[in-house]
């Protein structure tokens, strides 16, 4: 259960560098170069499964701008 949740909070903090563009939102995908705070997620074991996440979030709310009402960890985590 503690892994359960420090993915979520490690999420959560990447959700925080979601960019708002033009073209919907966006996960920048040089982060790690930019943000030395985010360097412990980016070079953690669970890093590609919380990209898989990242980018299908991204996916999920650019087809359907209205989930981003939705709660992170209680809602849209289990829908990605």
């Amino acid at each position: 259960m503690e892994n359960s949740n420090k993915l979520k909070e490690n999420f959560v903090r990447m959700c925080k560098l979601i960019e708002v563009t033009s073209n919907g939102i966006q996960f920048p995908d040089d982060i790690a170069e930019f943000d030395t705070d985010f360097k412990d997620v980016y070079e953690s074991s669970d890093y590609p499964m919380l990209r898989e996440k990242m980018d299908n979030l991204i996916k999920l709310i650019n087809s359907d701008m209205s989930l981003v009402d939705k709660d992170i960890e209680d809602e849209l985590w289990y829908m990605i």
